[in-house]
């Protein structure tokens, strides 16, 4: 995971607020939605606290989703045939097995 830069942890310490979360790039939201999802299952906060993360949280999901809705788009728009048709393609993080590796 990204590691939130050093100078948005001291913005936070310093009691300037949270950095707002349209200003954090899509890897500083998965590192803090992260390190929130990891202090919530700890269980050790009030109630309160535990709420207000998890609120942040939700932001942080929510900005991420339309961030990789975006992504998509962009590929979707590289893999336009010539006649202008959408190629949609499956995505798979494992390499694909090829046809030799199938008759096995």
């Amino acid at each position: 995971m990204a590691e939130i830069p050093k100078d948005r942890k001291v913005a936070k310490r310093k009691g300037r607020g949270e950095v707002p979360v349209e200003e954090l790039s899509l890897e500083e939201c998965f590192a803090e939605l992260q390190q929130i999802v990891d202090r919530l299952e700890k269980g050790e906060l009030s109630l309160d606290e535990s709420l207000q993360l998890f609120e942040r949280g939700m932001q942080l999901s929510r900005r991420c989703e339309r961030e990789l809705q975006k992504v998509e788009r962009r590929i979707q728009l590289i893999l336009e045939n010539q006649s202008g048709e959408t190629q949609l393609e499956d995505f798979s993080l494992e390499p694909e097995e090829s046809a030799e590796d199938e008759t096995l």
